[in-house]
């Protein structure tokens, strides 16, 4: 079906001439691959769509997983601003101690 120059074989022919004899063109190849292909992409979105294992659809466990991450980002970040925060408070805490009991260190 898709490569028709392969289905018979040439023994009348030496191998390295048989061989390039037997290399099919790239289009009519591609002629036939490429509608094929977009079938099968539809037919795999379709059933994306359209088939429920238990009460869910494909889309519905990606949308379901891709929320799932935006809240662990979200709380990642809100965590990780407070520990900067907790730090800024810490180093200003430290600052000011040290101005107060006389200098800072780092500026002798």
């Amino acid at each position: 079906f898709l490569f028709p120059r392969l289905r018979g074989k040439d023994h009348s022919k030496p191998l390295h001439m048989a061989a390039s004899s037997l290399r099919p063109s790239v289009l009519p190849i591609l002629a036939r691959a490429i509608p094929a292909c977009a079938l099968v992409g539809a037919a795999v979105e379709l059933f994306m769509i359209r088939v429920r294992i238990g009460d869910e659809t494909f889309y519905d466990v990606a949308t379901r997983k891709e929320a799932e991450r935006v809240v662990y980002r979200r709380i990642m970040l809100e965590e990780r601003e407070k520990q900067l925060r907790q730090r800024v408070a810490e180093r200003k805490e430290k600052e000011i101690m040290g101005i107060e009991e006389g200098g800072n260190d780092e500026l002798n």
